[in-house]
């Protein structure tokens, strides 16, 4: 599934502004936009190919985080979670579970951090490793003629078959 956008709530649009110009730029992704919504509430958004990332007051009463949510940004390499990660501390952002590095999960192997940023929300950033993915751009043509890139990830990690034999799963 992809999605178009999304956005989180915040209590304070200027300081989750340069919380998020810092982290996300940590990734190559351009300061962030401020503009308002139709009823005049201020939100800042950040473009990328793939979607936009996007921080707003909420409409109804106070900003509070998903409880057992994550955002995860991709990272094209592990130097970049790093910097990302450091940008976040820096920010103002508290670290969370472990510190950087490699955690191997059900996908394959993974270098990935974890921060809470000024209104408690929980993201990461996530590389995964060259061993476990191949990165596929998927270009996708409208009735107009502009194209939207769409990007996906093929698993190229060894799996178990029941029996107890590896096989090599795409």
């Amino acid at each position: 599934m992809l999605f178009t956008h999304v956005m989180i709530g915040t209590n304070d649009v200027e300081k989750a502004k340069a919380f998020y110009d810092k982290v996300l730029g940590a990734l190559g992704i351009s300061p962030g936009h401020v503009d308002h919504h139709r009823d005049g509430r201020p939100r800042v958004r950040y473009p990328t190919s793939s979607g936009v990332f996007a921080v707003t007051l909420p409409i109804e009463g106070k900003a509070i985080p998903a409880n057992g949510g994550t955002i995860g940004f991709a990272a094209s390499s592990p130097e970049q979670v790093r910097a990302w990660h450091d940008a976040g501390v820096a920010a103002g952002g508290t670290a969370i579970e472990d510190p950087p590095g490699v955690r191997e999960a059900a996908v394959g192997r993974l270098y990935v951090a974890y921060l809470r940023d000024l209104d408690g929300n929980k993201i990461c950033a996530l590389h995964f490793m060259v061993d476990t993915w191949r990165r596929r751009v998927v270009r996708v043509g409208s009735k107009n003629g502009s194209r939207a890139v769409a990007a996906g990830f093929l698993l190229h990690a060894r799996k178990r078959t029941l029996d107890g034999h590896s096989r090599r799963s795409v």
